[in-house]
């Protein structure tokens, strides 16, 4: 998945919530919140126009990603 900054301001501290999730997951850091990931320490601000990718892979149905919190 693909996470693109379409806004005129950096995005920082972005936090995904992943429900249902049940394979292995790259591009991404949990977090100590059941289900909640964020960006890589090395890549922790999204500046306007820049991406980040992520990827999971399991069988199945797909899981739930949504928008927990950012700023």
């Amino acid at each position: 998945m693909i996470i693109k900054n379409t806004s005129s301001k950096p995005i920082s501290d972005l936090k995904l919530v992943i429900k249902d999730l049940s394979g292995s997951l790259w591009g991404l850091s949990p977090t100590e919140e059941k289900d909640t990931y964020e960006l890589p320490q090395w890549h922790k601000v999204l500046n306007p126009g820049s991406e980040s990718i992520f990827v999971y892979v399991q069988g199945g149905p797909q899981a739930k990603v949504s928008i927990k919190s950012l700023h």
